[in-house]
Protein backbone atom coordinates (compact mmCIF):
# COMPACT_ATOMS: atom_id res chain seq x y z
CA UNK A 1 0.00 0.00 0.00
CA UNK A 2 1.49 3.42 -0.91
CA UNK A 3 2.31 5.92 1.81
CA UNK A 4 0.20 9.02 2.38
CA UNK A 5 1.96 12.28 3.26
CA UNK A 6 -0.01 13.87 6.10
CA UNK A 7 2.08 17.03 6.38
CA UNK A 8 5.37 18.53 5.24
CA UNK A 9 7.03 21.77 6.31
CA UNK A 10 10.32 23.42 5.48
CA UNK A 11 11.77 26.58 7.01
CA UNK A 12 15.03 28.32 7.77
CA UNK A 13 15.76 28.92 11.46
CA UNK A 14 18.68 30.30 13.43
CA UNK A 15 20.26 27.98 15.99
CA UNK A 16 18.10 29.34 18.84
CA UNK A 17 14.93 28.88 16.77
CA UNK A 18 15.95 25.31 15.94
CA UNK A 19 16.58 24.55 19.62
CA UNK A 20 13.18 26.00 20.56
CA UNK A 21 11.43 23.93 17.87
CA UNK A 22 13.12 20.71 19.05
CA UNK A 23 12.35 21.48 22.71
CA UNK A 24 8.70 22.09 21.84
CA UNK A 25 8.50 18.79 19.94
CA UNK A 26 10.22 17.02 22.86
CA UNK A 27 7.64 18.42 25.27
CA UNK A 28 4.78 17.18 23.10
CA UNK A 29 6.39 13.73 22.88
CA UNK A 30 6.60 13.61 26.69
CA UNK A 31 2.88 14.43 26.86
CA UNK A 32 2.10 11.64 24.37
CA UNK A 33 0.25 13.89 21.94
CA UNK A 34 1.47 16.30 19.29
CA UNK A 35 -0.57 18.77 17.23
CA UNK A 36 1.62 19.84 14.33
CA UNK A 37 0.73 22.89 12.23
CA UNK A 38 2.24 24.26 9.02
CA UNK A 39 0.23 27.25 7.88
CA UNK A 40 -3.50 27.73 8.33
CA UNK A 41 -4.81 24.47 6.87
CA UNK A 42 -1.90 22.02 7.06
CA UNK A 43 -2.08 20.22 10.43
CA UNK A 44 -1.95 16.73 11.91
CA UNK A 45 -2.62 15.27 15.38
CA UNK A 46 -0.46 12.40 16.60
CA UNK A 47 -0.87 10.04 19.55
CA UNK A 48 2.68 9.04 20.51
CA UNK A 49 3.08 5.67 22.27
CA UNK A 50 5.45 4.89 25.14
CA UNK A 51 7.86 3.10 22.78
CA UNK A 52 8.93 4.23 19.31
CA UNK A 53 11.59 3.35 16.76
CA UNK A 54 14.18 6.09 16.21
CA UNK A 55 16.57 6.34 13.26
CA UNK A 56 19.34 8.93 13.34
CA UNK A 57 21.25 9.67 10.13
CA UNK A 58 24.00 12.17 9.30
CA UNK A 59 25.02 12.67 5.68
CA UNK A 60 27.57 14.84 3.89
CA UNK A 61 27.15 15.85 0.24
CA UNK A 62 29.34 18.04 -1.96
CA UNK A 63 27.29 20.68 -3.76
CA UNK A 64 28.24 23.61 -5.97
CA UNK A 65 27.76 25.96 -2.98
CA UNK A 66 29.98 23.80 -0.75
CA UNK A 67 29.64 20.80 1.51
CA UNK A 68 26.10 20.24 2.81
CA UNK A 69 25.60 18.36 6.09
CA UNK A 70 22.23 16.93 7.03
CA UNK A 71 21.04 15.60 10.39
CA UNK A 72 17.86 13.59 10.10
CA UNK A 73 15.89 12.22 13.06
CA UNK A 74 13.05 9.89 12.12
CA UNK A 75 10.61 8.60 14.72
CA UNK A 76 8.18 5.87 13.73
CA UNK A 77 5.62 3.54 15.26
CA UNK A 78 2.61 1.45 14.32
CA UNK A 79 -0.74 2.82 15.36
CA UNK A 80 -1.97 0.92 18.40
CA UNK A 81 1.30 -0.96 18.88
CA UNK A 82 4.58 -0.24 20.69
CA UNK A 83 7.87 -0.74 18.81
CA UNK A 84 10.21 -3.59 19.70
CA UNK A 85 13.46 -2.85 21.53
CA UNK A 86 16.62 -2.43 19.47
CA UNK A 87 20.11 -0.93 19.90
CA UNK A 88 20.47 2.08 22.19
CA UNK A 89 20.88 5.54 20.64
CA UNK A 90 23.08 7.91 22.67
CA UNK A 91 23.80 11.58 22.07
CA UNK A 92 26.85 12.94 23.85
Amino acid sequence: MPSERLMKSSQTLDREGLATLLETVAGRIRQGRAELHAGETNQVSLEIPERTEVDLEVTRETKTRGTKLELEVEVSWYEGEAAAESGELRIQ
